[in-house]
């Protein structure tokens, strides 16, 4: 079948020339690229035997690489759920504290006098920082 796409271009080509025509050969893709390399097949039954080996190790020490980084992996996940658990506990029991601070400022609120009082300590708890 290239034979006969290869005589037909010939034909289209020679057609163009009688006619004074300008053609231009388009550029196959094959003639530009480069073939990949394959391996090259073994020859012997010991050089099969040996190459396998070679892969088995090299798969081997990608398997362990592997698991390697999937026990880190865990590690961390460990380590930071444990810490977004203590965070989320340090969170819970400073909403606990600032409630018993609002609860008991609101107690000491109802106290006659306690507000100016409370005023009064605190700037003069200021005015002793400044000097």
């Amino acid at each position: 079948m290239s034979y006969v796409h290869e005589s037909y271009t010939q034909w289209v080509i020679d057609r163009a020339v009688t006619f004074g025509l300008p053609y231009t050969l388009p550029r196959l893709l094959s003639s530009t690229t480069l073939e990949i390399p394959l391996p090259l097949p073994p020859y012997t039954m010991e050089e099969y035997r040996c190459s396998l080996h070679k892969a088995n190790l090299e798969s081997a020490a990608w398997r362990v690489k592997y698991q390697t980084s999937e026990r880190e992996k865990d590690t961390i996940m460990g380590i930071l759920e444990q810490t977004s658990w203590q965070l989320q506990e340090k969170e819970r029991e400073n909403a606990e504290l600032k409630d018993l601070l609002r609860r008991k400022d609101a107690i000491i609120d109802r106290i006659p006098g306690s507000r100016r009082r409370r005023r009064e300590f605190f700037a003069g708890a200021a005015s002793d920082s400044e000097e």
